[in-house]
């Protein structure tokens, strides 16, 4: 009778009943059916291991980029569906961009979804800042509505020689003081202060006394987002301005710099930077460096804008250093979704 022959029970294991062996069995060999469960149990482990790789989304060489800590899991609903996508924090990224300063600096920092309205992230978004240059976005928003209503003629002369038209695009492109304070005095800095006011919601901003928010900002952002108050061409004039300022040095500034500095030198190519920024220098640090600017991510075209106030900063490259940090957990959160 061969060794491993099969019964309909298993393996009949034949030991002689004379011999060196007599009293003790013979070892049983190994059969096919150990090996296929052995097997099974192999790449059970294994699908395991690979369902959790999915399901966590971060690779051990792409840990950083996948960020755990700006990215919350997708929550379930009572039936065990999936009822939110994940949404994004990036307060740990501002808690750390918070602890590259070398010296002292005042600073107010929000960004918010404007997608899924809400906010991000958000430092000290209700303190007052001085808003230098920052103020001509709400000049020209108003003047832009203007035109757009027929109270101004886009033709009339403003400074210098140029078109009202013309103004209200040099005082963003190129932060054009004289541009700006011509269609200001057309205005009324009080009547402005009252239309950002009841009109707004920008309680917290004054034209007339230069100071505002991050928090209000955003709601400026928000409103130029929608431009519910303009045509879509005049919003496409002030986007073109915001996204398209010559790269020229400037005085004020410790050493070479200029408009796309800031925030826009943080972010790859990729992604659209629209922006203001306001600024004093004094000679030996930023009085005043403001940054405002709305996001628009690649691909999914999302939108975010995203607001950074500070005084007594020295390196415009701090700056920039958060726009960097910022795309880095964006674009990370976003190809999460996917």
């Amino acid at each position: 009778m061969n060794n491993n022959q099969f019964s309909n029970s298993g393996p009949l294991i034949y030991t002689p009943k004379k011999g060196p062996n007599a009293s003790r069995p013979m070892k049983q060999k190994k059969g096919k059916l150990p090996l296929v469960l052995d097997i099974l149990v192999v790449l059970l482990v294994a699908g395991a291991t690979f369902a959790m790789f999915k399901l966590t989304n971060v690779k051990p060489e792409n840990q950083e980029k996948n960020n755990p800590e700006v990215v919350s899991a997708k929550s379930l609903d009572d039936s065990g569906d999936e009822d939110e996508e994940a949404k994004i924090d990036l307060n740990p990224i501002i808690t750390n961009w918070l602890g590259t300063f070398s010296r002292d600096v005042k600073k107010s920092v929000m960004v918010y979804d404007l997608d899924k309205d809400e906010v991000v992230g958000n430092f000290e978004e209700n303190t007052e800042f001085e808003t230098a240059s920052v103020y001509k976005l709400f000049v020209a928003y108003e003047g832009y509505k203007r035109v757009d209503n027929g109270q101004w003629s886009s033709s009339d002369e403003s400074f210098g020689g140029m078109t009202t038209l013309e103004c209200l695009d040099k005082m963003v492109r190129e932060s054009h003081s004289g541009c700006a304070e011509n269609l200001l005095s057309k205005i009324g800095e009080d009547d402005l202060d009252a239309i950002l006011r009841t009109n707004y919601g920008l309680e917290q901003t004054s034209v007339s006394g230069l100071k505002t928010t991050a928090a209000d900002m955003v709601k400026f952002l928000k409103i130029i987002n929608t431009h519910k108050e303009i045509s879509n061409e005049s919003f496409a004039r002030l986007s073109d301005s915001m996204l398209n300022q010559p790269a020229i040095e400037l005085d004020e500034c410790n050493g070479p710099c200029d408009f796309r500095s800031g925030l826009p030198a943080g972010f790859s190519k990729d992604v659209k930077v629209f922006n203001k920024v306001g600024w004093a220098w004094n000679g030996a640090f930023w009085t005043v460096y403001d940054d405002v600017a709305i996001l628009e991510c690649p691909k999914s075209g999302r939108r975010f804008a995203m607001v950074v106030l500070t005084s007594g900063l020295q390196e415009q490259n701090v700056i920039s250093r958060l726009g960097e940090m910022t795309e880095e957990a964006i674009l990370a959160y976003l190809e999460y979704l996917e």
